[in-house]
């Protein structure tokens, strides 16, 4: 009787440490995020409460619970590991975002022909930080209107992808869809190289990001760009005709009546992202430096004539038309433009 009951001890002791490293495998693959650490120290105390029970089931002899010990070290370890890994990363990310300041700050319009002003900004940025831990900068996406507070945790929901206005519709972060200045992820390069860069090595950085408007989901160049479904003035796809001849769904995405500005004040969303859920939150320094330095500071009509430049109607004023449709056109999800 006591072997088998040794034996079943065994066993319920083996399930519950495969069951600790099973629940630590999808982090392995998507990442572990620092709200996940009170579920880590959780996971280690159990595997701490499973040991003492093993140490008083053996008798309160440390030799003889060894072998439980053993069995529950890999996922105690495991589970201490990335808890410690997640607590590091984010002390990492609040003591660079400490140690940033904005050296240099310098904006470039950037103008196409045919349009009465500019389309965009090319933000030109120095840095002097402290060691930086590996990661990148994301590009700055910057808006007209209040700054806000944005936890870290909520870091990257907030950021938009194609829909080309700020996320402002958590319960945290009540506010209008107001439009953006941001960089395009997808240009006519097989890579965008302002969508990510690097902090420099000797506590010294500059880099640079071409921003437009948010509602710009392609950018092929001057000639050739696609909108956001979302954009307004779209047209509206007929009965029978399929977003791919050039017009939005009828019914699948409510075309949104933007806000251009809430107040004549710049503010910005701007993050370094590293391993481990690392995050330095940047947007109050280059909030600050907008403020001092930018040319749409203080400029509502000139912020919303940099948007419009580029909606439907803007685009037909400078000789755009729909592209053809193709392979590389059209999409349910964005409409382009040629000329």
């Amino acid at each position: 009787m006591r072997v088998l009951l040794w034996c079943l001890s065994i066993l319920a002791t083996a399930a519950l440490s495969l069951a600790g490293l099973a629940l630590l495998l999808p982090g392995m693959k998507e990442g572990h995020s620092f709200e996940e650490l009170p579920f880590h120290f959780g996971g280690a105390a159990i595997l701490t409460t499973a040991g003492v029970a093993w140490w008083y089931g053996a008798g309160r002899s440390a030799r003889r619970a060894v072998v439980g010990w053993i069995i529950l070290a890999p996922p105690f370890l495991a589970a201490l590991f990335v808890a410690g890994d997640l607590a590091l990363a984010r002390y990492q990310g609040i003591r660079l975002a400490d140690s940033v300041r904005i050296a240099g700050y310098r904006e470039i319009a950037i103008e196409w022909p045919g349009f009465d002003g500019p389309v965009g900004l090319r933000v030109e940025i120095e840095l002097e930080h402290g060691s930086a831990p590996g990661g990148t900068l994301s590009p700055p996406e910057l808006r007209m209107g209040p700054s806000i507070e944005v936890p870290l945790d909520r870091a990257w929901a907030v950021r938009t992808s194609g829909s080309g206005y700020f996320k402002g519709d958590s319960e945290a972060l009540r506010g209008p869809p107001l439009t953006l200045l941001k960089s395009v992820l997808f240009r006519a390069q097989p890579q965008n190289p302002d969508w990510s860069q690097r902090l420099g090595p000797e506590d010294h950085s500059r880099v640079a990001f071409e921003l437009y408007p948010g509602i710009i989901y392609r950018l092929d160049g001057p000639s050739r760009l696609c909108l956001s479904d979302l954009a307004p003035g779209l047209p509206t796809c007929a009965t029978g005709q399929e977003p791919q001849s050039g017009c939005r769904r009828r019914g699948s995405r409510i075309e949104l009546e933007p806000v251009y500005h809430d107040g004549a004040d710049l503010s910005a969303l701007w993050y370094f992202f590293g391993g481990s859920d690392l995050i330095a939150d940047l947007g109050a320094k280059l909030t600050a430096t907008l403020r001092q330095q930018s040319r749409l500071q203080g400029a509502p009509e000139a912020w919303t004539a940099m948007q419009r430049r580029l909606e439907p109607a803007g685009l037909a004023r400078a000789g755009y038309v729909l592209c053809p449709s193709g392979p590389d056109s059209h999409t349910g999800f964005s409409v382009c433009y040629c000329r």
